[in-house]
């Protein structure tokens, strides 16, 4: 490590350092040792930076589940599908600016009929705006304080408020329709009166409207190896309910949580069923009817995913924007971790061949 770092070596030692380093690594190796020779011959998936990858196939379970085959019913119905992005734009000296989208895509009869994108907008939250934010419920000093030191936790406030907000309003206006959430149908602390997730299921249930959540991925591994017995079967479309396996250690959930394959060649994603729906295969036969899939995802979600995220150019143009319209002074600045760490410049492992 010396020669890789180039690290100026003395004529004189200034301590004896063998007998620290058998004794650190006795504490620190010796005591783990036997559960690392627990590996020998196991199966492994190795992680890949800031994402969230499974073994094809999914894992190996002990568990048995029953999978259901349901139909695709020749039933129209609009499918809202929504979803929305946040972004951390900047630091002030009293707070952080985020920037948000929120959109919808509509589907019938397996066709996109239109879409609604809100957005860029502009947070800025610091102690004096995030209580204006806040509704008087769930003002709490501490999570207050968590959500001006923590950009994922204000992002998520920011994301859920955008989302409930708009699912209101459709379970609201839309009738006989299938509201679709990317991603669980669960309580959040960050949900206000007037549109709290069991306040939307409520008002889709007197419009005889759906409401369905769709995770594309999921970090419980109960949840990835119940897939994988899923995945193993070759046709579609199927479903098999969880619900009493996972919802002792999944909380706050207000629905039904199932897998479902909804394409041959689709993977297996987890659907959480809204609290007031029991008809589980007539609302994923609705669902199955109406939308396209791309290797089992719903073409609607997808298209609201990238309706609602923001590119490069359009971050730029938010700063560009808070520059010019309030006259924001750009302050000069440094990476710490850089400049106290430096960089090792490695060259590629392997040079490529001159064509």
């Amino acid at each position: 490590m010396g020669k890789q770092l180039n690290l100026p070596i003395g004529e004189k030692v200034p301590m004896d350092t063998s007998s620290m380093i058998e004794t650190i690594t006795k504490k620190l190796f010796c005591e783990v040792k036997s559960c690392v020779s627990n590996l020998d011959g196991k199966r492994v998936v190795f992680s890949a930076y800031n994402s969230n990858i499974k073994p094809v196939g999914g894992w190996p379970s002990g568990e048995e589940i029953e999978a259901r085959e349901f139909p695709s019913i020749s039933r129209p119905a609009v499918l809202a599908a929504i979803d929305s992005s946040c972004i951390h734009i900047a630091d002030v000296e009293d707070g952080s600016i985020y920037v948000a989208r929120v959109a919808s895509v509509f589907f019938y009869n397996k066709k996109p009929q239109n879409h609604i994108r809100i957005g860029p907008i502009i947070f800025y939250l610091n102690e004096r705006t995030l209580m204006n934010f806040m509704c008087e419920d769930c003002r709490d000093d501490r999570l207050s304080g968590l959500i001006l030191l923590d950009d994922s936790i204000a992002q998520s406030m920011i994301r859920t408020r955008l989302e409930r907000t708009f699912a209101m309003e459709l379970a609201r206006d839309l009738s006989e329709g299938v509201i679709m959430i990317d991603g669980s149908l669960r309580s959040s602390i960050f949900d206000v009166r007037g549109s709290n997730l069991l306040g939307i299921l409520s008002a889709a249930k007197r419009n005889d409207n759906k409401v369905i959540g769709i995770s594309k991925s999921s970090r419980h591994r109960i949840l990835n190896k119940l897939s994988g017995k899923l995945q193993s079967i070759t046709k579609a479309p199927l479903y098999t309910d969880i619900h009493r396996l996972v919802s002792p250690i999944l909380k706050s959930v207000e629905g039904h949580i199932l897998l479902v394959k909804f394409a041959d060649d689709g993977l297996v994603f987890r659907v959480d069923i809204g609290n007031f729906d029991d008809d589980f295969e007539d609302l994923l036969s609705r669902v199955k009817y109406n939308d396209c899939f791309f290797r089992g995802y719903p073409e609607s979600l997808r298209l609201a995913h990238h309706l609602s995220v923001f590119t490069s150019s359009e971050d730029i143009s938010v700063k560009s924007y808070l520059s010019e319209r309030f006259g924001v002074v750009e302050l000069p600045a440094e990476d710490p971790r850089k400049i106290a760490l430096g960089s090792l410049k490695i060259g590629p492992l392997r040079k490529s061949v001159p064509r």
